[in-house]
């Protein structure tokens, strides 16, 4: 027995080898796939013959559905303008901001195509996600870049920024408050916020519907506001309505200084592709799970260059603790097994 025991050890160290590199293979496989995300659909033209509308619809009580949050190719998204703009007419918004990150080109375009095309359907504003490590603002109904002036801003440069968004008639937005949070050591309080001039918190991001946000709002007398955060076409959630006069851009954005919106919110979702009869494209059905454990590592990894050691220690011990589960069960089988073996040669 103790001569066999090198080589079981060896054996064992063997399978560890194999393990531990089938696994990075996996891992790197899941991360390549979510940072290249082939085309969900086949087509990205979306018909809005049959546009979605959410069934606690109240014409009475409001008639803009608006996001305020969404992007196109000109920052991470997947989608140009135009199909920015033809996604939110199929998922039943008239009304949205295109925020890509830290620019507003993206977002001009669409808002001509909107008034040149579509005019009498949807209003589309231009908007601007200025994102840092420390915090993502949305400001809304912007005329110019506010530029970030480093990746983890002061306390004053934050303010810096909500004063220019201010100075140029914007609205300012907190983004997704709980995934900062989680991702932030440095995120300011809602109190810090507050004080330095926010006028919105995003209480609703893409299926994520932020409770503790909602009930500050309420306490606080900060506006509600939802966001599909879209940058790969997929389910809505949620929709922020207003109830404006006219159906223009300047009563919409009226009603949003004056902090008078509502929510719509499904916790199932709907999705405009499925609306418009789009078929998947057979490529990302095939690395849907792979895209779906790249988010997983992803989450991980802090805008590119800071790492949750914490978390990655913790997935470390799960993976490598059920290949010692494997290895226990397949000992106690062997056991087992070459006991059954004596007991049917006696």
């Amino acid at each position: 027995m103790n001569m066999q025991s090198p080589k079981r050890k060896y054996t064992t160290l063997k399978r560890l080898s194999l393990f531990t590199f089938i696994t990075a293979i996996v891992i790197i496989a899941a991360i390549i796939a979510k940072n290249n995300i082939p085309n969900q659909y086949l087509s990205r033209e979306f018909s809005f013959n049959n546009a979605y509308r959410p069934p606690e619809l109240n014409a009475s009580r409001w008639n803009i559905l608006l996001d305020q949050h969404s992007h196109t190719n000109f920052s991470d998204g997947v989608m140009t303008p135009e199909q920015n703009v033809l996604w939110h007419i199929a998922g039943g918004f008239n009304a949205c901001f295109i925020t890509d990150h830290n620019k507003i080109e993206g977002a001009i375009i669409a808002q001509n195509i909107a008034r040149t095309k579509y005019n009498n359907t949807i209003k589309v504003l231009v908007g601007e996600e200025w994102t840092t490590q420390r915090i993502h603002l949305n400001f809304l109904n912007i005329t110019s870049t506010i530029p970030v002036p480093s990746n983890i801003p002061t306390d004053q440069e934050i303010q810096d920024a909500i004063n220019a968004a201010h100075t140029q008639g914007g609205i300012v937005v907190v983004n997704h408050v709980p995934w900062m949070k989680e991702r932030s050591p440095t995120f300011p309080s809602l109190d810090q916020l507050v004080a330095w001039g926010i006028d919105y918190i995003e209480v609703l991001n893409g299926d994520e519907f932020d409770l503790q946000s909602f009930e500050y709002c309420q306490n606080h007398g900060i506006g509600i506001i939802t966001g599909t955060d879209v940058h790969n076409p997929g389910k809505i959630y949620g929709w922020t309505t207003l109830n404006v006069s006219q159906f223009t851009e300047e009563a919409i954005l009226s009603e949003l200084l004056a902090r008078r919106t509502g929510i719509i919110y499904n916790f199932t979702g709907i999705d405009p592709a499925q609306i418009s009869g789009m078929m998947e494209n057979p490529s990302y059905t095939l690395l849907k799970p792979l895209i779906y454990l790249g988010t997983i590592f992803d989450n991980y990894v802090w805008n590119g260059d800071q790492y949750d050691w914490v978390g990655i220690l913790v997935i470390c011990m799960y993976l490598f603790g059920s290949f010692a589960l494997s290895e226990f069960i397949r000992f106690a089988f062997r056991r087992w097994k070459f006991k059954l073996i004596d007991r049917t040669a006696k």
